[in-house]
């Protein structure tokens, strides 16, 4: 005999194997991305933070697959396009870390061992003479003990001038060292300044990085303020970027980064200008001397010529886009500020439909000092 038996309402039907493990396999990556952009080394591929946000963007990709920061309703990656973008991300930082440590490592080591070998040969060269010195007080002293002083007188001599030789000698050595050290250590400086050169400068654009930029930033305005003239923050961002990496590839990306940064160095000529790469597809420009009547004709002549650009890559042309939102320093205000309410303008030319150019009104007129 047979019974029905009633399914329980109340049991939740358990997950297909192969989803659980899809499941789990999404949230070990995501960690790893977390934990890798915590630790990972500091290099000139990414400024600042800039590594540890997109390892977080990418984790939070794979775990809740949501819309872009503009809440447009864009097509969700598939999870094959976000793990392409972790291996490319994740590839490009560790050959980054390997070149510029391995440079580090490489320089240490040679300073090093030129540096014992130097000590050696000087060492065997002192040595070599404090012997010959040696022999001569010891023939002294056997002249001295036959009473002869007729051989005493000569043996003197004779040592007197060559002990006179090798202090020469010493004193020359030591003098050839000196300069050696000096042309060494003027080297060292300059090697250094371009250690710091590169450092304060975008690897890709050629810019200033974000590090080098915030302090310029601070101490532009520290001089406006006290000098009680204008300046105005503009911060610049590339229209649909993530489109041009998704459909041509991050190569194609760079050469569009860097031919937009040709053409805001063009833009804004002035040696006072700071035109700097904020962080990704972001830019930063800060003009010494302009104020709310003329900031809106920079702006928008940047944002033209770029417009006018035709980036080909192999058999593609690139036309790229960008939004300017900008604010002009208030009396008083701290680069913080300055650049929150610059960002905000920016946020509004994306709102408003990109490609376009927007001050900062919400918050009132713009100051002059």
């Amino acid at each position: 005999m047979f019974f029905n038996r009633k399914k329980d309402a109340t049991k939740t039907p358990r997950a297909p194997v192969d989803l659980v493990e899809a499941d789990l396999a999404k949230d070990t990556i995501a960690a790893l991305l977390r934990t890798l952009g915590e630790f990972a080394l500091p290099t000139s591929l990414y400024a600042d933070a800039e590594f540890k946000d997109r390892c977080e963007k990418l984790a939070l990709e794979l775990l809740i697959r949501k819309a872009n920061q503009d809440g447009e309703s864009e097509e969700v990656r598939s999870p094959k396009k976000v793990h392409r973008d972790v291996r490319q991300m994740v590839r490009e930082q560790r050959q980054v870390e390997a070149k510029e440590y391995r440079a580090h490592r490489e320089s240490a080591h040679v300073i090093v061992a030129n540096l014992v070998t130097s000590l050696r040969k000087e060492l065997a060269e002192k040595e070599g003479q404090d012997s010959e010195v040696a022999k001569l007080l010891e023939d002294i002293e056997q002249v001295v003990e036959t009473g002869d002083l007729k051989a005493i007188r000569k043996v003197t001599t004779s040592a007197s001038k060559q002990i006179r030789q090798v202090m020469a000698s010493q004193r020359e050595k030591e003098r050839e060292n000196l300069a050696a050290l000096s042309d060494q250590l003027r080297g060292m400086r300059e090697e250094l300044k371009d250690v710091r050169s590169k450092m304060q400068h975008d690897s890709l654009t050629e810019l200033l990085n974000r590090g080098a930029f915030d302090q310029a930033l601070e101490k532009t305005i520290q001089i406006a303020q006290a000098a009680a003239t204008e300046l105005t923050l503009y911060m610049i961002d590339l229209d649909r970027f993530k489109t041009v990496n998704d459909t041509h590839g991050h190569q194609a990306g760079d050469e569009v980064l860097k031919a937009v940064a040709r053409q805001l160095i063009k833009s804004f000529p002035r040696k006072d200008d700071l035109v700097a790469r904020f962080g990704g597809e972001e830019f930063a420009v800060v003009c010494r001397d302009v104020g709310a009547d003329d900031a809106y004709m920079l702006g928008d002549r940047a944002r033209r010529t770029v417009e006018k650009l035709q980036v080909e890559y192999e058999d593609d042309v690139i036309t790229p886009t960008i939004s300017v939102g900008y604010a002009v320093l208030n009396r008083g205000e701290r680069a913080d500020a300055l650049l929150s309410r610059a960002d905000q303008a920016l946020y509004d030319a994306k709102r408003l439909g990109r490609n376009r150019v927007e001050p900062l009104t919400s918050s009132g007129p713009l100051g002059k000092l």
